[in-house]
């Protein structure tokens, strides 16, 4: 079992859960902070969420290098490359989530939007904008089936889609701050 983590430094490295030592090279440094990881397509990838800004240094001494659009990066772990850019979100990615099977990808954002991806013969093909959340979208989990997801956010609620047609199927309220 393996655990991906990044760090300030831009680099995520990699660690074997049993021994507490690393498990294969680290990935980076990349030119933007990862704010988000997800191993899918058996762990032979990862997903990685980042924001446009590179924050090495501190306060008011952040460095700018990158100044691009986020983007939901997807690395083939045997080679270290990156494979695609899944582009879209304005503003920080929060959280990455993928259907068991790596078919569909959520990327999820502070600019309110959650973007879904559908992979077919290893080409990364945009479906849909779903905007519901505002002012912002803070995490994704898609079902074991894929077929359904949920996501929460800044605005107190749930809601549950239809991966597929992005259709919204239910919203859930009750929450009386953020849900993560």
């Amino acid at each position: 079992k393996t655990l991906a983590c990044s760090d300030l430094s831009n680099r995520v490295s990699f660690w074997d859960v049993t021994t507490g030592q690393p498990a294969r090279e680290s990935i980076g440094p990349l030119n933007e902070d990862v704010t988000a990881i997800s191993f899918f397509d058996g762990g032979k990838k990862l997903l990685l969420g980042t924001s446009a800004e590179d924050s090495r240094g501190v306060g008011r001494n952040k460095v700018q290098i990158n100044p691009a659009s986020p983007v939901a990066r997807i690395i083939e772990l045997s080679s270290g490359e990156t494979v695609a850019e899944l582009t879209g979100h304005s503003d920080k990615i929060t959280a990455v989530d993928c259907s068991s099977d790596g078919q569909f990808i959520l990327p999820c954002g502070r600019d309110a939007t959650i973007r879904v991806w559908k992979e077919d013969a290893n080409e990364y093909r945009f479906e849909h904008t779903l905007t519901s959340h505002s002012p912002g979208v803070l995490d994704v989990a898609m079902s074991p089936s894929g077929e359904l997801f949920a996501s929460c956010g800044r605005d107190s609620a749930v809601r549950l889609w239809e991966t597929k047609s992005g259709s919204l199927i239910a919203t859930l309220v009750g929450h009386q701050a953020s849900v993560n």
